[in-house]
């Protein structure tokens, strides 16, 4: 079986969004940017190894269906957030694989 047919459970990417209250602050929220299936599972050890071949602490690894548009935390931009089974997850690193077409991997650690 592929890894597409694995792609079995449902998952939110919630992208952050900047409203100015009357006080001049800026407020962050989240609303739904995309609903998909993908793939997870737990990250053993709590550690994986990014595109990038770097170790990152995660709890677990997501894929995704090829094109998922997912910002991972870095430099100057909030990362996304992944809604799965009610609770929320911080997008710690993208790897959109070698070829195209490829599944988007997703190194995801729990909010909170």
């Amino acid at each position: 079986m592929s890894l597409a047919g694995l792609m079995r459970t449902d998952a939110e990417i919630l992208r952050a969004t900047r409203s100015v209250r009357n006080t001049g602050e800026v407020e962050l929220g989240w609303e739904v940017a995309a609903s998909v299936r993908c793939a997870i599972a737990a990250a053993r050890g709590g550690a994986v190894r990014d595109a990038a071949g770097e170790v990152v602490s995660v709890d677990s690894v997501a894929h995704f269906p090829a094109g998922t548009d997912l910002l991972p935390e870095g430099p100057g931009q909030t990362p996304d957030r992944v809604r799965i089974d009610g609770r929320e997850h911080v997008c710690v690193f993208v790897d959109r694989g070698p070829r195209p077409g490829a599944p988007v991997r997703a190194g995801l650690r729990i909010v909170g």
